[in-house]
């Protein structure tokens, strides 16, 4: 699998495993994105359950970890371009039509990654649609690859140590 460091990857989610529990059946993360080199925070992400390796429920589990291709494409369910994710040829997955756009709760997902620029001190909800600019600036770089990885840390000690959700690369 390709690394942080890979070039050909513009974006990456971070995911802090110990969401579990926080909030009501939700994974929160940060996305962050290469510009000039270095990797800057763009938004929050709200996701369903992250739910161990090989089980999927529909509607209600996190896409798995690795890495997605991007691409700006038309949406026929929001009728719209949105940022389309799928996983690259060689991942196996059973995840298909899934897209990054805006939402607040994981009632707003069937395994779609929801972005947006807020998210509550109980990380059971993000708001501020952070859709439309990263819908722009994936388009205006021609798509890209997307890494999803998972973060084994402790989410509230983290946020009680510091304050806030992680706004750099872990």
């Amino acid at each position: 699998m390709a690394e942080i460091n890979d070039p050909r990857i513009i974006a990456v989610v971070q995911r802090l495993v110990a969401n579990r529990g926080i909030g009501p059946r939700n994974t929160v993360g940060s996305l962050f994105r290469k510009v000039d080199g270095k990797w800057l925070w763009f938004a929050y992400t709200l996701e369903d359950e992250l739910r161990p390796e090989g089980v999927k429920v529909y509607g209600a589990t996190c896409i798995e970890a690795g890495i997605y291709n991007m691409a700006v494409t038309y949406s026929p369910h929001f009728k719209r371009d949105t940022v389309a994710i799928a996983p690259r040829f060689e991942a196996k997955t059973s995840f298909a039509g899934l897209r990054m756009h805006g939402g607040n709760t994981e009632a707003d997902t069937l395994g779609c990654i929801l972005i947006a620029y807020k998210v509550n001190p109980q990380f059971t909800a993000i708001q501020s649609s952070a859709e439309k600019a990263w819908t722009s600036w994936v388009e205006a770089r021609g798509g890209g690859l997307l890494l999803v990885e998972n973060k084994q840390l402790e989410g509230m000690d983290y946020v009680a140590k510091f304050g806030a959700f992680p706004n750099k690369l872990l």
